[in-house]
């Protein structure tokens, strides 16, 4: 059987404090954690038969119970195919894109590298889960991607051509922020907001302010 993950043993721990079944709505709020994420953890360990689903809830086992009781692995139990120089890498990506204290990054590295750090879905997922900034998160995330296609071991992510405006979308464009600009000149201000989403289209909000 496959060593629980951090975020599961986080799981299984809160689940072994309580008597009564649990929703996934109530974990996540307890761990702070997306319910999708938690969702897909409890799956995996019920799987494993460390815990049990009801119309009730989520329940853990006595399998998951004396998971719970064994010792969490540390750095020296990292997979073999991970060298302490891509931790050593990914932290300090962490410190260049967050701000973050070095204590929390090198606590949020360590659960980030529990999991297959190779696999930038769960990187994403357990950033997230760690409450990492959102714009910290997507520099470090890229910041790490980038690493892994740089080193060979994953692919460059194709681009969804589908996102990209065409030729008259981005004329039509331009002209609507020429016509913005060009109403700056007898307004009071503008102020211009932009969302980086991580899935999506550049959101771009234009908010005129008239002379006072």
């Amino acid at each position: 059987m496959k060593t629980p993950s951090s975020q599961q043993r986080q799981i299984l721990r809160k689940l072994s404090t309580h008597i009564l079944p649990m929703e996934v709505k109530a974990i996540a709020a307890a761990l702070g954690c997306p319910e999708g994420s938690i969702r897909s953890q409890l799956m995996r360990l019920e799987k494993n038969n460390l815990v049990i689903h009801s119309s009730a809830g989520w329940e853990i086992t006595l399998a998951g119970r004396e998971t719970v009781d064994k010792p969490e692995a540390n750095t020296e139990e990292l997979p073999r195919h991970f060298a302490q120089t891509d931790i050593f890498t990914f932290s300090m990506f962490g410190r260049l894109s967050t701000g973050l204290s070095p204590e929390r990054v090198e606590a949020i590295s360590k659960v980030v590298f529990l999991d297959d750090c190779n696999d930038m879905s769960k990187v994403w997922e357990n950033l997230a889960c760690m409450n990492v900034p959102i714009d910290g998160r997507r520099a470090w995330y890229v910041a790490w991607q980038n690493h892994l296609v740089g080193d060979g071991r994953i692919e460059r992510p194709a681009v969804d051509k589908a996102k990209i405006p065409d030729g008259e979308t981005l004329s039509a464009l331009v002209r609507e922020i020429s016509e913005v600009f060009s109403k700056c000149r007898e307004s009071g201000g503008i102020e211009i907001n932009m969302h980086f989403p991580q899935d999506g289209p550049l959101e771009i909000r234009i908010i005129l302010e008239g002379k006072k």
